[in-house]
C-alpha cells in the first residue's frame, strides 16, 4: 500500500505526481529536474534537509539563500518526491510548491565569480528588474563617467531560460555567457569581461559600426529572442525605473515633455547600476503564474549577490504575479519576500531593500468569483462559467478557497460544454467517444 503524500506537498505537486507528470512540458523521467520552492519549519533545519536530499540518484541542487532564511529553491529528479524521500519532507518542511520542470542541459556549472567585484565603483543605489527583455545596449542605459560614455549600466543579466540550444556563444577563443555557479540553470552575462568570458561592454563594442551601435544585431547574436520585437515589457519597465529621462518629464504634464536627462541628485535612478533577470519563455506562456514562485525567489537572491558594502539601497521590481493563491499575504512567496525585506532593512551593514510588485495586471479579467452566504435562506451554491481559449496550449487551474470550518460537505463540480461532469467526490469523468 502506497504511503500518504507528505502534508507539505502543495496541490500542484500532488496533481503532477497523481498524473505521472504527463501534462508537464519538457518533463523527461531520466533527465529533467523538478523545480521546487521549499519552506522549512525552521531556518535551522536547512542543513539537515540538504543532507537528507543529497543521496545518490536524487540530483539535488539548491539555490543561493540569504542568511537565516526558511526558504530555499531546489532542483532535483523525480525521485526526490518519491516514497523513499517522504521522511525528509515530513521532518523538515512545512510547505513545498512546484514550479515548472526544467529542461535537461549539457552545460557544466560555471566557476565561482564574485559578482560584487567591479573595476568601476558601484552606485549607492542598485536597481533590479525581473521581467522579459533587457535592452542593455540602448542609449538610456549608457554609463557616463566624467561626461564620457564608458559602457552599459547593466551590471549583469541572468537569462533563466533552460534550453539545450541556449549555450555560451563562442567569440574566438572566448565565450559570451556562462553558467551561474550557484544556480546552475540558464546563462548569466556580466558587464565586465573575465577569464575566457566576454562581458556586455565588449560584446556591445563588437557590434559598433562607426559611431553607432547595431542594437538589433547585438541582441539577435546574443540569442535574446524577446528583443527581436520592436518593443518588450522589460525594456519599458526598465526605462521607467532607471532611464535617463525621469517619468516626471514625460507624463502627467500639461506642457510638452522636456526630454532633459534626470539630475542624479534628485533622480539617482537615472545613473544607477542595473541587474536584470530574464524569466523563461516557457513560464511566460503560462498565464496562471503557478510557475512564478521559485524563479522570483532565485531572481531576487541573484540580484542581491551583486551587493557590497558601498551599496546602501536596492530597489527590485517584479512585473509578474500569480492569479492563484490565497491573496491574503500568507503564500509561500509572500513570506519569502517579507523575510527578505526584514533582513535587508538598512541596518547592521545591510542595504535597504524595497520590492515592488505589479497590481492590476488582471484588471477586468474576471478571474475571481466571491460567494458569501449571508443567511440560511440564501442559496447554498454558486455557479460560474470558465472560459478557455480554443487554442490554449498550457495547463489551466481553478482554485477554491474557503474557511476550514466551512469546507465540510462542499462539492465542486466541473461540467464540460458537451455536458460531461466531474466532481470532487466522483473524480474525473471518463473521456467520451472520439468524434466521427
Amino acid at each position: 500500500m502506497a504511503k500518504e503524500l507528505p502534508k507539505s506537498f502543495d496541490p500542484y505537486l500532488r496533481y503532477a505526481i497523481g498524473s505521472d507528470f504527463k501534462n508537464f512540458e519538457f518533463f523527461d523521467e531520466q533527465n529533467s529536474k523538478l523545480f521546487l520552492f521549499v519552506e522549512l519549519k525552521t531556518a535551522e533545519l536547512a542543513d539537515d534537509f540538504k543532507t537528507a536530499m543529497s543521496r545518490h540518484g536524487l540530483g539535488a541542487e539548491f539555490g543561493l539563500t540569504s542568511p537565516n532564511s526558511r526558504h530555499l529553491t531546489m532542483r532535483a529528479y523525480r525521485a526526490a518526491v518519491a516514497e523513499e524521500s517522504y521522511q525528509a519532507w515530513n521532518d523538515n518542511v512545512s510547505r513545498v510548491e512546484l514550479s515548472l520542470p526544467l529542461k535537461p542541459t549539457a552545460i557544466e556549472k560555471g566557476a565561482f565569480r564574485n559578482r560584487s567585484a567591479s573595476a568601476a565603483a558601484p552606485t549607492s543605489l542598485l536597481i533590479g528588474v525581473i521581467d522579459d527583455g533587457c535592452p542593455f545596449a540602448a542609449a538610456q542605459f549608457v554609463k557616463w563617467t566624467a561626461g564620457v560614455a564608458t559602457g552599459t549600466r547593466v551590471l549583469g543579466i541572468w537569462d533563466q531560460n533552460e534550453d539545450p540550444a541556449r549555450a555560451p556563444i563562442p567569440v574566438g577563443a572566448d565565450v559570451f555567457g556562462e553558467k551561474p555557479f550557484d544556480f546552475n540553470y540558464g546563462l548569466e552575462f556580466f558587464r565586465e569581461s573575465g577569464a575566457g568570458v566576454i562581458g556586455l561592454d565588449d560584446w556591445i563594442q563588437l557590434h559598433k559600426r562607426a559611431n553607432t551601435i547595431d542594437e538589433d544585431g547585438c541582441y539577435a547574436d546574443a540569442g535574446f529572442k524577446t528583443l527581436k520585437h520592436r518593443r518588450s515589457h522589460g525594456a519599458h519597465v526598465t526605462d521607467v525605473l532607471a532611464g535617463r529621462i525621469p517619468p516626471s518629464a514625460r507624463i502627467a504634464r500639461r506642457d510638452p515633455p522636456s526630454w532633459n536627462p534626470g539630475d542624479p541628485l534628485t533622480d539617482p535612478a537615472c545613473e544607477a547600476d542595473i541587474v536584470f533577470v530574464q524569466f523563461p519563455e516557457s513560464c511566460l506562456r503560462d498565464a496562471t503564474g503557478v510557475w512564478l514562485k521559485g524563479y522570483v525567489a532565485d531572481g531576487i537572491e541573484y540580484i542581491m549577490s551583486f551587493v557590497d558594502s558601498r551599496i546602501t539601497n536596492v530597489v527590485i521590481n517584479v512585473s509578474y504575479g500569480p492569479t492563484t493563491g490565497p491573496h491574503d499575504g500568507t503564500s509561500e512567496l509572500e513570506n519569502k519576500l517579507r523575510e527578505l525585506v526584514t533582513y535587508y532593512d538598512g541596518s547592521s551593514g545591510n542595504p535597504k531593500l524595497d520590492i515592488f510588485l505589479s497590481a492590476g495586471n488582471a484588471y477586468l479579467g474576471e478571474g475571481h468569483v466571491r460567494f458569501v452566504r449571508q443567511t440560511m435562506a440564501d442559496p447554498d451554491h454558486v455557479e460560474w462559467t470558465w472560459r478557455l481559449p480554443p487554442d490554449n496550449t498550457v495547463l489551466c487551474f481553478a482554485e477554491v478557497w474557503m474557511k476550514k470550518n466551512h469546507a465540510d460537505n462542499v462539492i465542486v463540480t466541473l461540467t464540460s460544454p458537451g455536458g460531461r461532469s466531474s466532481s470532487s467526490t466522483t473524480g474525473p469523468a471518463p473521456p467520451g467517444p472520439p468524434p466521427p
